[in-house]
Parts: C-alpha cells; structure tokens; sequence
C-alpha cells in the first residue's frame, strides 16, 4: 500500500451533494482493493492559475488515500469521465507508509 495525495478542483459552485458525490467515486474502487481515504480536507473556493472551462475560480479538494497502484489508475479513469471535475493530480507522499514523510534537504 502507498500514500497518495490526491487534489482535485471542481466548479466553484459546488455544493456539499457534489463534493460527497466525488469523495464517493473515488472511495468505493478503493475499498473494493483494500484502500481507504485517509483524510479529506476540503479548501474551498480559490482563484485558478489561469482558466479552465471557463471558470477564473474552482472548488478545492485535498484527499489522503492510500491505495495500491492499480487501484489509482482505476480512480484516474473514473475522475477522467467525472463530468463534474475540471481537473485532478494524484502524488505519492513521501516517506514511509503510515508515517508522515520529511522533506528532503538541499
């Protein structure tokens, strides 16, 4: 099992039905393989980078999740379908699993 952070933004006019909604897709594949989601800090309403689908704003998600490999690329397929994410990157945390990681010196 590896620790995952998975960001995903969605429209900014997300409410609390769309962001459970999401934080179900992405749950029911990982429990099916043995993953959960270990944290779910939500964000908030933040100005974008620069414009996607027309929105200057999204709906911020940060999940923990701790999954195996081929599990993430099914979560990945299912957040590429979602209509209602404008966009998602998932990185492996750093460190061990089950141990928040340091960073690495200079």
């Amino acid at each position: 099992m590896r620790i995952y952070e998975l960001l995903i933004i969605l429209p900014p006019e997300s409410d609390e039905q769309v962001v459970s909604g999401v934080v179900d897709r992405v749950s029911q594949p990982l429990a099916a393989s043995g993953g959960k989601v270990e944290r779910i800090d939500r964000w908030g309403r933040k100005r974008l980078a620069y414009e996607i689908a027309r929105h200057q704003e999204g709906y911020y998600l940060l999940l923990d999740i701790s999954a195996e490999p081929s599990s993430l690329k099914e979560i990945d397929r299912i957040l590429s379908l979602a209509d209602e994410v404008l966009r998602f990157k998932a990185v492996v945390k750093p460190g061990k699993p089950g141990k928040p990681g340091k960073p690495k010196a200079a």
